[in-house]
């Protein structure tokens, strides 16, 4: 349970914190615990990363100006995890597992527990006009072998992105909005590509791709490669996640690597020092007491981001 005296305005390194933020807040710390519940009982292994990782170290909680919980998990505990999720939200009305494996509308290659009975209102998915829930969420990462050869990592992450891109605009994702050469060279091959395939195919391919190199036990190095990922700042030793440890976050406790000095420079650098800025959902407009399917029809508003 949240107690309500968390709900409270209050300034955080100079930044107001809203009420609405706290809102927010309060959904996907509800949500981490139960994914933490479920991991528990599975026995699967999840770690902070980016930027709560961030937040978790250098505020015990969120970065004041951030509004979402990142998670990551070995590729071996994430299937296992789409194995048994849908079974365990099954029990919560206001919670759904989103994964393209479940919906072909949702073109993201990592996982959310969405609360759907609340409003995370992404634009540039809108504007496609999918039926997309479209609810607060937590964000959870396969984390995939990198090789070790630096041209071997530059091949395999090209090869993935302009097949993703490709998937994506055969999907009318948001890839439109992109114009420039190489998009439009890959929106003709996309074209050409889905004369002889289809989406399922081609998703399918692209896992199996991403997954390349999971039995090479050489490999030093994984991440989440899924998203695009650039090269060095995302391909992570494997060695800093070996040992997990337990730290306060917010009102709860989050698992994190033992080594997250190290994670936390490989990422950011100089991250003792506070740099005020947006999050990753810079655009997205929340509402946590209505539902997303309330703003159907009022996408073309460009709603804004109001936390």
């Amino acid at each position: 349970m949240i107690p309500q005296d968390f709900y409270k305005e209050e300034t955080r390194c100079d930044f107001l914190v809203t009420t609405k933020r706290k809102k927010v807040w309060a959904i996907q710390l509800e949500i981490l615990n139960i994914f933490k519940e479920i991991c528990a009982k599975y026995k699967l292994k999840y770690f902070a990363v980016d930027g709560t990782l961030l937040g978790v170290v250098r505020h015990k909680g969120f970065i004041p100006w951030d509004d979402d919980i990142d998670v990551a998990m070995p590729r071996s505990d994430f299937e296992r995890l789409l194995k048994v999720v849908r079974g365990e939200l099954s029990y919560y009305e206001d919670l759904i597992i989103q994964y393209e494996t479940f919906d072909k509308n949702y073109s993201t290659p990592h996982a959310r527990i969405t609360n759907i009975k609340t409003t995370a209102y992404f634009p540039h998915v809108w504007r496609t006009g999918l039926d997309v829930p479209q609810g607060i969420f937590i964000d959870i990462f396969p984390y995939d072998n990198v090789p070790n050869s630096q041209w071997k990592k530059k091949i395999h992450r090209l090869v993935y992105k302009s097949v993703a891109y490709m998937l994506h605009d055969k999907q009318n994702k948001y890839t439109y909005e992109n114009s420039s050469m190489s998009a439009r060279i890959l929106r003709i091959c996309s074209r050409l590509l889905f004369l002889f395939t289809d989406v399922d195919t081609v998703f399918n391919w692209t896992q199996k791709h991403i997954q390349k190199y999971n039995l090479d036990f050489s490999c030093k190095k994984f991440g989440g490669i899924s998203t695009f990922y650039q090269i060095e700042q995302e391909a992570k030793l494997k060695e800093w996640f070996d040992e997990l440890v337990e730290l306060p976050y917010e009102n709860t406790f989050i698992a994190c690597p033992k080594m997250y000095e190290d994670v936390l420079s490989h990422t950011f650098g100089d991250w003792k020092k506070m740099i005020k800025g947006g999050s990753m959902h810079d655009g997205c407009f929340y509402d946590p007491d209505k539902p997303y399917t309330y703003y159907k029809g009022l996408y073309e508003k460009n709603l804004p981001n109001t936390l």
